[in-house]
């Protein structure tokens, strides 16, 4: 989920390879080839990532390939890459298993009360552990990065519940209600 070691495989190669990143941004929880299903590409974004043994022609076949796969193209740098990663697959694990960490600490029977809000939340905490600390670490300046942005939002929050400053409670939400709203 990270491209910047695999630009960096990249560069090691020699003049003949040809190495394009593809990452299909999708996927689920399940594991296993019981858990496989090609539905969950459709219509997904595919972010097709050139390295320096890119060439048009690789290119193209990376296209195809996404395309075929029911995918919808976009063409970005490595870095903008684990930049996208990070906020978008990085930092939702991080905060969906601080919330099941959070919501543990306390006495109650959580599949007893949990409703689908929690549980949407918290589904990326099912990540497998070998992959999410792969996701955290690989790409740690990136994932540094938007959580600082995360706390500082969740400051601004805190405050204007503090103050019992409904407007900017409001404002806030309806801020992140119409940033959610884009994804249908």
């Amino acid at each position: 989920s990270v491209r910047a070691p695999v630009e960096a495989f990249a560069k090691a190669r020699g003049e003949g390879a040809r190495i394009v990143g593809v990452h299909p941004m999708a996927g689920r929880s399940a594991r296993g080839f019981a858990a496989a299903d090609p539905a969950i590409l459709a219509g997904r974004p595919f972010l097709v990532v050139p390295t320096a043994r890119s060439d048009a022609r690789a290119m193209a076949i990376a296209g195809d390939i996404s395309r075929d796969a029911g995918g919808v193209v976009t063409v970005c740098s490595s870095a903008e890459h684990d930049r996208i990663v990070a906020l978008v697959s990085a930092l939702p694990l991080a905060v969906a298993a601080a919330v099941t960490l959070v919501a543990m600490e306390h006495a109650v029977s959580l599949e007893n009360v949990a409703g689908p809000g929690y549980r949407d939340a918290t589904r990326l905490a099912l990540t497998p552990p070998d992959l999410g600390e792969a996701l955290l670490t690989l790409n740690a300046s990136n994932f540094s990065e938007a959580i600082a942005r995360l706390r500082a939002v969740l400051d601004e929050l805190e405050r204007a519940v503090a103050e019992r400053d409904g407007a900017a409670v409001r404002a806030l939400l309806e801020r992140a209600a119409s940033g959610r709203a884009v994804l249908g």
